[in-house]
């Protein structure tokens, strides 16, 4: 099997001006660079990428939406901790 068919594609909706979303990035950053191997962090800013967020239907930043061979298994929004980022890993 292909190694990037294993990974979980987390898709990460924030905006530039989203305080929350701003408190979020040293958790996201450690997360991604722990998990590196696992999970491949798309992210994507309401604001400039409108249609993408409408299609996922995101009413509220931060939200994050775990895909595994483009299947959903986790959607949360607000900030999270990185053990509870960690979830979409089992």
């Amino acid at each position: 099997m292909n190694q990037s068919q294993d990974k979980i594609d987390l898709m990460y909706f924030s905006a530039s001006w989203c305080g929350p979303c701003k408190m979020m990035k040293p958790v996201i950053d450690n997360f991604i660079k722990s998990n590196s191997d696992r999970v491949n962090l798309i992210k994507i800013d309401v604001d400039s990428d409108r249609h993408i967020a409408q299609a996922y239907r995101i009413n509220s930043v931060p939200t994050f939406v775990a895909l595994k061979n483009g299947n959903l298994i986790d959607r949360f929004n607000g900030m999270v901790s990185q053990s509870r980022l960690s979830q979409i890993l089992n």
